[in-house]
């Protein structure tokens, strides 16, 4: 991902992004829609780290060659008997 936010600068706003990776944006009081990144353990280590489905609709464009990424998210969701959040790679 950090690859993808490299070769796209200057495409998006970064305080908006950095802003939604740690979770800070949410829409109006009737509508909240989370768009952060979990980590579940040692940041270092990919199987820990999970996009949030707000994160996924917004900045998708930035997970594109993630798959490790993508399938940390699906077993952290999985194991809260949550769907499977379906990312193009």
């Amino acid at each position: 991902m950090r690859d993808n936010m490299i070769m796209l600068t200057g495409k998006y706003d970064h305080d908006e992004l950095c802003s939604d990776l740690v979770g800070g944006l949410f829409e109006g009081f009737n509508d909240l829609e989370m768009r952060g990144v979990l980590v579940w353990a040692d940041p270092w280590h990919p199987s820990g780290w999970e996009v949030t489905e707000g994160f996924v609709k917004k900045w998708g464009f930035l997970l594109k060659g993630c798959r490790e990424l993508v399938e940390a998210t699906n077993k952290w969701r999985e194991l809260r008997n949550e769907d499977k959040l379906i990312i193009e790679v």
